[in-house]
């Protein structure tokens, strides 16, 4: 799902090894403070329980705020009997969960709490896969990508940064992109009011020349 997530795969995946993902157990990194640190280290030493690991983590686990990417790995059956599992690490760790089905999937999919984005990973074949899973994934995430790697948030007319709750406090609107000035604008209307009373943007000669909808209609008039 994200850098520090969950990522469900299906029992044909298997964990890449040789030099990439030696370099990318090596990397370090400085999370956002102690508190975030200390955070990412309880639920890291929450992993470290679990029976299968890409690598080992436990050389990163010093009492400090810099962290070490790591890599996790559990089947569906842990990863449904520990709910916490499915929750958010907020640093460098991510969680593989091996299901058998598309069933176990759609329900590991289901349990997870709302997220900024999702990604489907998939090739020639998975058409009846994907148009299965699209429906739940619209209802758990802000944005979703194919083939391609969160987040790469972009300041663009398209750009939704936000998500179902946990992920944002507001679903409703988006935290990077043209959007998001909808996070700082309530509607107000005026009905029948002079139009001296009314500010320059509505009055009928449009002194500013900004588009409006007249009637139903955009204009610039």
């Amino acid at each position: 799902m994200q850098p520090s997530g969950q990522t469900i795969i299906g029992q044909r995946s298997f964990i890449a090894q040789g030099v990439a993902v030696q370099a990318f157990a090596a990397a370090t990194g400085e999370p956002l403070g102690p508190t975030f640190g200390a955070s990412t280290l309880e639920d890291v030493k929450q992993a470290c329980t679990l029976e299968e690991q890409a690598f080992d983590p436990f050389r990163s686990l010093p009492g400090t705020s810099t962290g070490q990417p790591m890599l996790f790995r559990t089947t569906f059956a842990q990863f449904s009997a520990q709910p916490r599992l499915a929750e958010e690490n907020f640093g460098p760790s991510a969680l593989l969960v091996v299901c058998d089905s598309l069933e176990q999937l759609h329900t590991a999919l289901a349990s997870l709490e709302g997220q900024l984005t999702t990604t489907l990973h998939t090739g020639p074949g998975d058409e009846a896969t994907v148009r299965a899973l699209l429906p739940r994934m619209e209802r758990k995430c802000g944005r979703i990508l194919f083939n391609d790697f969160p987040t790469g948030v972009e300041v663009c007319n398209a750009m939704v940064h936000g998500g179902p709750f946990p992920a944002t406090s507001d679903n409703r609107s988006t935290s990077v992109g043209t959007d998001a000035i909808e996070r700082f604008l309530r509607p107000v209307c005026y009905q029948n009011v002079p139009e001296e009373f009314l500010p320059p943007a509505l009055h009928r000669a449009n002194p500013h020349g900004i588009w409006r909808l007249v009637n139903g209609t955009p204009s610039q008039e």
